[in-house]
């Protein structure tokens, strides 16, 4: 597959990794939250919705996006 500006290939099956990686963010901005770390559970959740755009880029087309703009991921979504 060749490469395009602002995304990478991933082998398919790497989307499990992403979709773990997402689910322990996602854990840790629930457990911020409770403790009232309102900022630390904002970053978290964001890092959690960008490692599932993630996933699920990878599973269904095999490349996530790299970019520093994060329109370019929603592009790729």
């Amino acid at each position: 597959m060749v490469e395009r500006r602002g995304r990478k290939s991933i082998p398919l099956h790497n989307f499990k990794k992403y979709l773990d990686v997402a689910g322990h963010f996602y854990q840790a901005a629930k457990d911020s939250l409770e403790l009232d770390y309102w900022t630390a559970s904002g970053v978290l959740i964001v890092h959690s919705a960008i490692a599932y755009s993630d996933a699920l880029c990878i599973k269904l087309s095999g490349v996530k996006s790299v970019g520093e703009n994060h329109e370019d991921a929603v592009a790729l979504l």
